[in-house]
């Protein structure tokens, strides 16, 4: 497995597959992607992340990525979260005040998605919406994915095969939220209800 980690005091990581690896080597995310990829307080990434669904998870997932200075674009169907979110940002809230950020994020409406295809493709897309919404936001980012670009389903459930009914296996990958509680309490206004698991946990 390979780990995308963030040092964080939400101490998250991403653990993905093998096969994940070996994308990310191809498209030279980092010449030593099995290991951290922080250095100096910032995300060595230089990919495009789309997260499709910006509620609980994603909200909180995508906003650490952003703090961190990944490129995020977070896409959602509710018109008020997302005119929050651009106007005043992410606000990240948890059981300690180190957990407490606000992010600059910038968001766009489900309807408004055609609007990215002049600003280039995703490289990475998270989905994490319902499980009966899996499909349909495969469907909606699949025609915004780069050549080699691929689908991460973050999600409560194991929705990597309709993902792949709509993109193929070959772009489709799941990843692990472990023993984490999150609500969508406000617009852009996501809180963490469980302490931190600290570093030597693999997921949260």
């Amino acid at each position: 497995r390979v780990s995308i980690c963030l040092d964080t005091p939400a101490g998250l990581t991403l653990s993905f597959p093998d096969k994940i690896a070996t994308i990310l080597q191809q498209q030279h995310y980092n010449d030593n992607i099995n290991d951290r990829a922080v250095h100096g307080g910032n995300l060595n990434m230089g990919k495009r992340i789309a997260m499709v669904g910006s509620g609980a998870v994603g909200g909180y997932v995508g906003g650490y990525l952003a703090h961190h200075g990944a490129d995020v674009t977070f896409i959602d169907t509710w018109p008020e979260h997302v005119e929050t979110m651009n106007r005043d940002g992410l606000k990240l809230r948890g059981v300690t005040d180190a957990e407490n950020i606000d992010v600059k994020v910038r968001a766009v409406h489900v309807t408004q998605v055609q609007d990215l295809q002049k600003e280039g493709p995703f490289d990475i897309a998270f989905v994490s919406v319902k499980s009966y919404e899996t499909q349909f936001a495969a469907a909606l980012i699949k025609g915004y994915l780069a050549e080699h670009g691929f689908i991460v389903s973050l999600q409560n459930a194991i929705n990597e095969e309709r993902i792949a009914e709509v993109v193929g296996w070959n772009r489709t990958t799941g990843c692990i939220a472990s023993t984490i509680s999150c609500a969508l309490e406000a617009p852009g206004l996501v809180r963490r209800h469980v302490p931190l698991r600290g570093d030597s946990y693999t997921v949260f």
